[in-house]
């Protein structure tokens, strides 16, 4: 995989002013992450899942890696030549995936095959998120999984939901660390429940309440990786 990718809004100036982070130069670029990308990776997967959000503990080294970069594959957004988002994808046909550190195969109602992918570490760079930079990588993660023959995809995450006075589920947020801390932050994975088939209909309606929303997620641009609303 390797495009250039331009997303013009209907008008782009209306854009800049609702969230001028989009403002930015020259198109997003996605494609497979070379050996040269793999280590700003690992860079920048301490500077958020270490120092950010402390997932894991910071290290002198300051790269995190672990058994599953022997194998995996990632797919890499760039503006003007530098990295602003990456997401990872163990293919079938390896040890192990990383939901196996969390669950026993039996214990999941799909079978471990040659077309079940697992798709993990979406992130985007601090400076970048706002934009259309978490949707280009989930749909090029999509397609290079469809490209090989996959059917499936295993995608984890832990996240706690905000429920209002009434007693409905109005947010859900993503955990971190140790002591699944709340990271009280609407972005893009708070939508990804909507994929779930069997979903409550009352928590399929307060998530397209925030996708149609324009001061969140319905921007001239494609959904982008963090609320508008939220502090930069």
């Amino acid at each position: 995989m390797n495009a250039n990718l331009q997303l013009t809004p209907r008008d782009p100036s209306a854009a800049r002013r609702q969230h001028p982070s989009f403002d930015h130069p020259g198109p997003v670029r996605i494609a497979t992450a070379t050996a040269e990308d793999r280590e700003i990776i690992y860079r920048f997967r301490h500077e958020v899942y270490a120092r950010e959000i402390l997932q894991h503990p910071a290290n002198l080294e300051g790269r995190l890696r672990d058994s599953l970069d022997d194998f995996n594959a990632y797919i890499v957004a760039t503006v003007a030549g530098q990295i602003v988002g990456f997401i990872s994808i163990t293919p079938p046909g390896q040890p192990a995936y990383s939901i196996d550190k969390y669950l026993r195969r039996e214990q999941l109602p799909f079978s471990f095959d040659d077309q079940l992918y697992e798709v993990r570490l979406l992130t985007v760079t601090k400076s970048h998120r706002g934009r259309e930079i978490a949707t280009l990588l989930m749909y090029a993660a999509l397609r290079w999984v469809e490209a090989r023959g996959g059917t499936r995809i295993i995608a984890m995450g832990r996240r706690e939901e905000k429920v209002t006075s009434a007693g409905k589920i109005d947010y859900i947020f993503d955990l971190a660390g140790n002591d699944e801390r709340q990271l009280r932050t609407l972005t893009i994975t708070s939508l990804v429940p909507l994929a779930i088939p069997t979903l409550d209909r009352h928590i399929v309606e307060a998530l397209v309440t925030h996708l149609n929303d324009p001061d969140e997620f319905a921007l001239p641009y494609p959904v982008p990786s963090v609320a508008k609303r939220e502090p930069q």
